[in-house]
């Protein structure tokens, strides 16, 4: 299901929650069900309350010990999730089952291996239509639901269970109808769109840590990434939670679901186009929680072979944000090295996207943005580049300001003009060739404050390119 690397690197990444919650949990857990009661109604099997009794009062470590070693009490666990129409021992069961499953994954395994045959995943679905289920309930359910199908082998759980669980906490009702079997040829699309057209159950009360926390789990399995990437509201649910107004916890728990799915590479375009990288660049600039910068810092390893997610990460300016981190204050020491290693991604990309060809295909294509080919440095590093073939990239450039109208190629290429001439030796006699001086005159006064701005800039680099000859 995971690779020896995300298992690593998930176990480096500590989770987070808030303390209300936790608080609860600890309210809950220190009242234990009438178990004698259940038993002698009939909803237990006789001998069940004592058993049940043993895990009451005791530390993780002996609950751990317990269930591992108990197949039957595994199995007296979820049979409590059946008794109705009380939910005091589901909401005692399914938070023992939540701390039980945070602290250590292998449980799971134990779980697994009594669910096979058994439709558990309807049980849970049916579960979560009974009356008086609340979002605490439904998160602590799913929780643990999704967290048996990222560590499932396969034929337990199917793709039409990851979409019934999306259409229940990503969308509301929607009308119902047939939805025939997917044969293998069928693209993620149809899949997706059948699915819409069929599922006619209303979305279930789980919150915006539940569902961060069921998507979190659905990742681990790389079949299921692109589905889930794919489902309507997904994108915009986590660049609500990447956004720098998000709670530190929110924007975390969506950082790691943008890196889980990042592992697989046919994702990588749709994130990048959708700006999650862009958003996930922006959390190591805005936030200085470890936990967040370490998850960020490994998507952009992931994604550092996308040339369209360089150039947003190069963009944003983070190489600059880098070097500020690394003098911050980390409790832990590893970081730092983690910083340091995607400063020399970085720069690594740097180098090899600031060069002159790379300018030649901007020019191209007419239109230019504020980014690193546009800076004294990429100038220091190339003017003597635009000698070749006589000057022809400047001869284009100097034809695209008396041509262009869009406001910001415009204020870039008046930039660029005015680095050429104040950095070429023969930068004035070059561009008096081509007129530009009578161009960037007529610029000075664009209605466009940056265009203006801009083209006295470039006359300011020209006349003092003039006058440093003249005192020569």
């Amino acid at each position: 299901m995971r690779s020896t690397e995300q298992v690593k690197l998930i176990g480096k990444l500590a989770t987070s929650e808030h303390t209300s919650t936790a608080e609860k949990r600890a309210r809950i857990l220190s009242h234990v069900p009438h178990w004698k009661k259940y038993e002698l109604a009939g909803a237990l099997p006789p001998g069940s309350s004592i058993k049940l009794m043993a895990l009451h009062n005791q530390s993780l470590l002996v609950r751990s010990q317990l269930l591992g070693s108990n197949k039957q009490l595994r199995q007296l666990m979820l049979n409590c999730l059946s008794i109705t129409p009380d939910l005091e021992p589901s909401q005692y069961v399914l938070t023992m089952l939540y701390e039980l499953v945070r602290d250590d994954a292998g449980q799971y395994e134990g779980f697994i291996e009594i669910i096979k045959g058994v439709p558990i995943f309807d049980k849970f679905m049916a579960f979560l239509d009974r009356p008086k289920v609340d979002t605490y309930l439904t998160d602590k359910l799913l929780f643990f639901l999704t967290g048996l199908m990222s560590h499932a082998n396969e034929g337990i759980f199917s793709l039409e269970n990851v979409l019934t669980l999306l259409e229940r906490i990503m969308i509301p009702k929607i009308e119902s109808g047939d939805m025939s079997k997917p044969d293998k040829q069928t693209s993620n699309e149809d899949i997706i769109s059948r699915k819409l057209q069929s599922l006619s159950s209303a979305r279930s009360h789980c919150s915006n840590i539940g569902i961060l926390d069921v998507l979190g789990n659905l990742v681990k399995v790389d079949s299921y990434r692109m589905i889930i990437l794919l489902y309507p509201n997904v994108i915009e649910f986590l660049l609500n939670n990447l956004s720098s107004t998000s709670v530190t916890s929110h924007l975390y728990k969506a950082c790691v679901i943008v890196w889980l799915i990042s592992f697989n590479k046919d994702t990588i375009p749709i994130l990048v186009e959708k700006n999650l990288i862009r958003s996930i660049t922006n959390s190591i600039v805005d936030c200085r929680s470890e936990k967040v910068v370490r998850v960020s810092l490994n998507v952009l390893k992931n994604v550092v072979d996308n040339d369209t997610a360089v150039e947003s990460i190069i963009d944003l300016g983070l190489l600059q944000y880098l070097t500020i981190l690394e003098y911050e204050k980390w409790l832990d020491p590893d970081i730092y090295e983690e910083i340091r290693q995607g400063q020399i991604m970085i720069n690594n990309k740097l180098k090899q996207f600031s060069n002159f060809d790379r300018y030649c295909l901007e020019l191209d294509k007419k239109q230019f943005k504020w980014s690193f080919l546009h800076t004294e440095k990429f100038w220091h590093e190339n003017f003597m580049n635009f000698e070749v073939d006589e000057f022809s990239a400047i001869k284009r450039l100097a034809q695209l300001v008396k041509v262009c109208e869009d406001p910001t190629t415009l204020a870039v290429a008046c930039f660029d003009i005015g680095e050429f001439a104040r950095l070429h030796p023969m930068g004035k006699q070059v561009l008096g060739k081509f007129n530009t001086k009578e161009i960037l005159m007529a610029l000075m006064t664009s209605p466009n404050r940056e265009v203006a701005r801009e083209a006295l800039l470039s006359i300011q680099k020209l006349m003092l390119n003039r006058w440093s000859k003249s005192s020569n």
